[in-house]
């Protein structure tokens, strides 16, 4: 078995599945980043995944337009995103509450819908699909190490190039001082003219966007379907990548890359000749890894905090 995991790393086939992997993950969590900036802990990032993957390949199979299949899917997830900031902040619901039902809804809607206008509980899979396009960089595609790097979907690109973005948003930019100010003290901000409602419905929107590109690559850029739940928690996996990266842009690219590697493994694992081990364990492996790693990183927080200071 070494010698296999060996050979697909010179081969680099094993970075060429994380980046594939890890886009879903990164988008919704630098989306989350922008919830979190305002004080709330979004938990329906994975119901805005879901709904987004849905309308996104409907609307792609009829229009034929994988533009036109994001924008939709944006479109629902921004929508999902503004009724949980509604509840949250027009009636006071508890975010955390209002979270787990908006995923319930996104779940039964979908199923719902899906049943009603194609005769399927499970899945949908068009003919005709658009696929999202592939980026080939042409002088790098040619080069046995770096060519890595080239031949992945656009989303892919767009994922990474929000950890930057975010980072440029949050610490170099106005409207990013005045996220971080509302989410810290919303008194002080409101002292200075700060809008609060505008700041914070703001950041649910980008947050809207980001998951519904997220969603729109699992249904028309890494496959061209739609299965029932397809999200298979993703949404809670870049929850969970947000703290592993201290709520930071850079943070959150690491821990992303991290649950990549651990998918990646898993696949390689499933696919090695032979093999007897139950599929169902290999599949828990990226979520152990993940569970692992949280509990790592709130062990090093608490040891920090009770440890006294020097001098």
């Amino acid at each position: 078995m070494a010698s296999f995991f060996f050979q697909q790393i010179l081969n680099l086939s094993v970075f060429a599945i994380v980046f594939k992997l890890v886009a879903p993950v990164i988008l919704a969590a630098i989306g989350g980043l922008f919830c979190g900036k305002v004080g709330v802990m979004n938990i329906g990032l994975e119901g805005a995944m879901l709904v987004s993957a849905f309308f996104s390949i409907v609307v792609n199979a009829l229009t034929g337009s994988w533009m036109l299949g994001i924008l939709a899917g944006c479109g629902a997830s921004v929508l999902l995103c503004l009724m949980l900031a509604f509840f949250t902040f027009k009636y006071k619901a508890h975010h955390i509450v209002t979270g787990f039902a908006i995923n319930t809804f996104a779940s039964a809607m979908t199923i719902f819908l899906l049943q009603t206008f194609f005769g399927s509980s499970g899945s949908y899979q068009p003919e005709g699909v658009a696929m999202i396009p592939v980026v080939d960089i042409p002088v790098i595609e040619n080069i046995p190490v770096l060519s890595v790097i080239s031949g992945h979907s656009l989303i892919v690109w767009i994922a990474f190039l929000s950890v930057v973005l975010c980072s440029l948003v949050f610490y170099k930019t106005p409207y990013g001082a005045h996220l971080i100010a509302v989410g810290e003290n919303v008194q002080a901000a409101r002292s200075v003219g700060i809008d609060e409602m505008k700041i914070k419905y703001s950041a649910f929107i980008i947050c809207g966007v980001l998951c519904g590109i997220s969603g729109a690559f699992l249904s028309t850029g890494a496959t061209s379907m739609f299965v029932r739940d397809m999200t298979a928690g993703n949404g809670f996996i870049a929850l969970a990548v947000i703290s592993l990266g201290n709520a930071r842009p850079y943070g959150v690219l690491r821990g992303g890359l991290i649950f990549g590697l651990a998918n990646a493994v898993a696949i390689l694992i499933e696919t090695y000749p032979g093999l007897s081990v139950p599929s169902q364990f290999i599949q828990a492996i990226p979520y152990a890894v993940t569970i692992l790693m949280l509990t790592v990183h709130m062990l090093q927080n608490n040891r920090r905090m009770i440890t006294p200071a020097k001098g």
